[in-house]
């Protein structure tokens, strides 16, 4: 954010594109149960689309696995363990409070689940 908010002020426009655009997005998360629940909301994406049937599918997604048990993805490790069912967790619906905690802390650029 830090560089696009830089390049805009420098040149003085907006740039297309989703980058230029805003639509990546970072906030504080408070606590590792709230990390757990963003990670969620973010992996479960294309399912709530309706792209897939079942988040693992998504090929862009670091659910999914190649027919050998090699990831199609390869993302950084996480500070927090997955927890074993990790994957129906994703498949499940996230509570509608909790959606919409996401996208409060999303929208408002605020710390994830901090009522105050």
């Amino acid at each position: 954010m830090t560089h696009v908010r830089r390049y805009q002020e420098h040149y003085h426009q907006r740039r297309g594109g989703y980058l230029y655009q805003g639509r990546f997005k970072s906030f504080l998360i408070q606590s590792d149960e709230h990390f757990l629940n963003v990670c969620r909301y973010v992996e479960a994406n294309p399912l709530r689309a309706g792209m897939v049937g079942r988040a693992e599918e998504w090929t862009w997604s670091s659910l999914g696995y190649q027919p050998s048990g090699k990831p199609l993805v390869t993302c950084a490790a996480w500070s927090v363990n997955r927890p074993q069912d990790w994957t129906a967790a994703v498949n499940r619906d996230l509570p509608p409070a909790e959606a919409a905690a996401v996208r409060t802390s999303i929208t408002r650029d605020r710390p994830f689940d901090n009522a105050e």
